[in-house]
This record gives structure tokens, C-alpha cells and sequence, in this order.
């Protein structure tokens, strides 16, 4: 019943709108709940874990006639929620204590494994990402000692390491409850491709394209020259943006210098 039609119900007769909502509400009183527990690896509750549910192959709300949402545990660990119609299992997530997944069963006992962490030292600004299957399960970005974590122990991780201008580096982990692994990933520095306007002239708009989606941009300076990189091995589509909106297009090679004249 819609809020709408209860409010005009309201305002021509309000017994009628009053009995609506609680059939409303008896109604929704009547859903089918699933009550569950979560402890930490030390045997206590958790408490403020958020709840997720999910299909197994996607969010909840693929699931026909499911809503979605998510719930958090109380004092006790406890957590109720809508029973969906088809198997599902929950996420949990917990500051403390990382993300771990389960089945979704009536009067569930989740013991959520000790988190681990991963650690990896970069030398410039970097991004640290945790991804299990499609979900990023953890993030960090810095330039010295990146520290990822809590991540979830006993699944399969796949981290990568991503650098403005760089081929991103990654690796497959699986690991153990309360360990720190150590990673060397080294993103690695694209190639470029540098030119000369001829003649020389300062501020012109340099863009260069690649069909597998690698892009960068430049500006001339003084003396004409520019210099893109970020790019990978093959043929470039360069683009020149001059005076007036003019554009004139060259193609070369990634790694070769370019002479281009100007207007």
C-alpha cells in the first residue's frame, strides 16, 4: 500500500487509514525472518558488523521479490534478517575484525578468522587494492610503506598495485588467519612518445590515443617539444590541438620522436 494512497485515506476518513497500516504492518510483521550470530576468533561477540546479503552469484537485489539493504549485529553478535527466496550467503564487515563471507542457514554461527594484512613498500604515490572475485575488500595509498588490511584470511585475494602513468602490478594471494604477508609489486612505467612543433611554439594541446584504451596529454613548452608517456609498445594516434580549435591529427609509433609542423 502506498503512502500516498494512506495519506488521502487520512484525510477523508482517519479509522480507515489507521486500520490500513496496521494491516500493513501485521503484514510485514508476517515475513519470514533468519536470525544469526557472529563471534571473532577469540570467541566474543561482534558487535556493529555490518550485514550484507547476497545471491551467489551477485548483490541481494537480483534476488526476485528481495529488497536488499544491510544490517548491523547487536551487543550480543546478533543480527536478523529478511529470509530471501532463493540461496543466499552474507558479508560481513567489521573495522576490526575485516570482511568474511558465509552461507546463509536459520540460527547461524559465524566465528569470523583472525584478519591478516598485506604489506608492501612503494617509492611513489601508489594504490594499494584487495579485490575478492568483483568486491574490493580493502584499500590503501601512500608513498612509502603501505600497510592493506584487515583483509579477509582463507580466501583467494587478488591485490594490485596502481601508479599514475604506470601498467598496473598484481598478484593472487591466500592468506592465513592473523599473518602479514610482505608483496614486491613494482607497477611499471609506461613507454612514451616525444615530438617537436615545428616551428617551435609554447602551450599547444598535445593529446595521444592507443586502441587498447592507453590515452596521455601534453603541452609544448618553449621550445616546442613535448613528451607523453604512460603508453605501451605499438602505434599511437596523435592529436594537436592549435590556435582557433584547430586539430590536425598525425600517427606514429610509441618511442620515436615526432616532428610536427605547425601552423
Amino acid at each position: 500500500m502506498s503512502s500516498t494512497r494512506i495519506g488521502l485515506y487520512m484525510g477523508i476518513c482517519p479509522l480507515v487509514a489507521l486500520l490500513m497500516i496496521a494491516q500493513v504492518s501485521a503484514r510485514d510483521s508476517e515475513k519470514p525472518t533468519t536470525r544469526g550470530f557472529v563471534f571473532g576468533h577469540n570467541g566474543k561477540p561482534v558487535s556493529g558488523a555490518r550485514i550484507t546479503v547476497m545471491s551467489e552469484t551477485g548483490p541481494c537485489h537480483l534476488l526476485p521479490g528481495y529488497s536488499g539493504g544491510s544490517w548491523a549485529t547487536d551487543a550480543d553478535g546478533q543480527f536478523l534478517v529478511p529470509t530471501p527466496s532463493r540461496p543466499a550467503v552474507i558479508r560481513i564487515d567489521h573495522p576490526d575484525q575485516g570482511a568474511c563471507w558465509a552461507r546463509l542457514e536459520p540460527s547461524m554461527r559465524v566465528v569470523v578468522p583472525e584478519p591478516a594484512f598485506v604489506e608492501c613498500a612503494v617509492s611513489e604515490m601508489t594504490t594499494l587494492r584487495a579485490m575478492h572475485g568483483l568486491e574490493e575488500v580493502a584499500s590503501a595509498d601512500g608513498t612509502d610503506l603501505l600497510r592493506l588490511g584487515p583483509l579477509p584470511a582463507e580466501v583467494a585475494l587478488v591485490v594490485t598495485a596502481e601508479a599514475p602513468g604506470c601498467s598496473p602490478a598484481q598478484t593472487e594471494l591466500h592468506l592465513s588467519p592473523g599473518e602479514t604477508r610482505t608483496v614486491t609489486l613494482r607497477p611499471q612505467r609506461g613507454k612514451s612518445i616525444q615530438g617537436r612543433i615545428v616551428p617551435a611554439r609554447s602551450g599547444i594541446v598535445i593529446r595521444a590515443n592507443q586502441g587498447n584504451g592507453r590515452e596521455g596529454r601534453a603541452v609544448t613548452s618553449h621550445d616546442g617539444t613535448f613528451e607523453i608517456s604512460g603508453l605501451t609498445e605499438g602505434r599511437v594516434r596523435v592529436v594537436v590541438l592549435g590556435p582557433g580549435d584547430t586539430v590536425r591529427t598525425t600517427v606514429g609509433n610509441v618511442g620515436e620522436f615526432l616532428q610536427i609542423a605547425g601552423e
